[in-house]
């Protein structure tokens, strides 16, 4: 989920070496001025927090004991996920708060925890944690924002991804609110560990994603051993999908 800067539409003619300007508008044609005009047009928008390059982050633990748990009992089990929003400064941190919890809290369990400065970057960050469920069973309605849901496959557990159309009402919510700003899903990164919290190793299969930094494209086996554990960070085309669909294969666990 990314602020991008709207287009409004229309176009820009150039105007001739000859053309005069409108009374209290300045000389664009002189270098200096040119200048001066294009760094208020920077801060106007950075005070707007028109953000570049910036996306939100949805990053959560996932731990096979409660995916076993929630696979022999059918009972869902509730884990916190957290949400990095980005933000045009920190200074302006209880006025972004106040406005984006109002709508989150809308439609989703969530707690705020900080702001915080991103270093060499154009925004800011706010961290939000959001109740996410494990459930059982695709068909289950996702609760909340986010969920995630096990599917049985071949002697073999398939963990799914997936959103809520929450979502998207919050999304067209954020949009109202942030007038010169659009928000884009598209634009999400999501990070997931699976941590083997069980007593015994364990086998996940991944594909189409970064596992702890390198690319893997086809289906791979990786060994978890006691409290091992994994990082996944899914391929574009994965989340996209994610997006547009509501659901996304994260990993396969062997039973």
């Amino acid at each position: 989920m990314v602020l991008t800067q709207r287009n409004f539409g229309g176009s820009l003619s150039t105007p001739s070496q000859n053309a005069s300007f409108l009374p209290g508008f300045p000389d664009i044609s002189k270098p200096a001025q040119i200048t001066s005009i294009l760094f208020k047009f920077l801060a106007v928008l950075l005070t707007v927090g028109v953000l570049f390059g910036c996306k939100t982050e949805l990053m959560t633990e996932i731990f096979l004991r409660d995916i076993l748990d929630v696979a022999e009992t059918g009972e869902s089990v509730s884990f916190p996920s957290r949400l990095m929003i980005p933000i045009s400064n920190q200074d302006n941190c209880e006025k972004d708060r106040a406005k984006i919890l109002g709508v989150l809290g809308r439609y989703a369990t969530l707690k705020f925890l900080n702001c915080e400065s991103l270093k060499g970057e154009m925004f800011d960050a706010m961290n939000v944690e959001v109740e996410t469920l494990i459930t059982k069973g695709s068909a289950t309605p996702v609760q909340g924002l986010f969920g995630v849901a096990l599917v049985e496959q071949d002697g073999k557990l398939v963990l799914q991804a997936r959103l809520s159309e929450n979502v998207d009402r919050a999304v067209k919510e954020l949009d109202d609110l942030y007038i010169m700003t659009s928000v884009n899903l598209n634009e999400l990164q999501v990070r997931i560990t699976i941590n083997n919290d069980t007593r015994q190793t364990r086998q996940v299969s991944v594909d189409s994603a970064f596992v702890d930094g390198q690319p893997v494209d086809e289906s791979a086996m990786f060994t978890l051993k006691r409290r091992g554990a994994i990082e996944l960070k899914p391929s574009d085309v994965r989340t996209r999908a994610m997006v547009q669909t509501r659901k996304a294969r994260i990993a396969t666990v062997a039973l």
